[in-house]
């Protein structure tokens, strides 16, 4: 099992460029939420989308940073992040973020039934092997016009590529009379 990430930052006046890295195979996110809303210069740059899952992953403007599903996951992601002030009226922000989220779940059911002298036997294998990949360009301009008025401009980009393999063999048997039914399922998905 691995993990490493690392956050860069430099502050030039009123400029923030923070450049993210981070991958793991350990089913987590690879930084925490803090860390990536201060540290990271999401709190100066703005979120538009964000999900937490039960276990502590979660993803922010469609990035999954780890730790969001099923199974065994590898988790490998980077970024830059830049936030300007020109002026205390009008403040600029520009991000680009890859993620990338490979689950493998493996599982085995084995079920025995018994009615009377007879035992029924199911078993259930299924393998899943997803790689989820985004890309996501954005920025922000936000310029304060006076007490009252805020005017925000908040356009972005998203490329999105999945791949998923299914397999999954079921089959029933008995004592008296064995295979009982049995069935094959590959599904095969591809999705841009």
């Amino acid at each position: 099992r691995y993990e490493a990430g690392a956050i860069l930052n430099l502050f030039r006046d009123t400029t923030q460029v923070s450049l993210l890295g981070y991958t793991n195979n350990l089913n987590r996110p690879g930084f925490g939420f803090s860390d990536i809303n201060t540290i990271g210069g999401f709190n100066r740059s703005g979120i538009s989308s964000m999900a937490v899952m039960s276990d502590g992953g979660f993803a922010l403007n469609g990035i999954s940073f780890g730790g969001t599903g099923q199974g065994i996951q590898r988790s490998t992601g980077g970024g830059i992040n830049i936030n300007n002030q020109f002026a205390k009226k009008l403040t600029v922000s520009l991000q680009y973020f890859y993620g990338e989220v490979n689950s493998n779940v493996q599982q085995l059911s084995n079920r025995k039934q018994f009615f009377g002298d007879t035992t029924m036997v199911t078993v259930n294998r299924n393998m899943d092997n997803n790689t989820n990949q985004t890309h996501r360009i954005a920025g922000t301009v936000k310029w304060t016009i006076d007490s009252l008025s805020t005017l925000e401009f908040r356009p972005s980009v998203t490329f999105t590529k999945f791949r998923g393999q299914n397999d999954m063999n079921y089959h029933t048997s008995d004592n008296y009379t064995g295979m009982l039914n049995e069935s094959l399922n590959q599904q095969r998905t591809l999705n841009n």
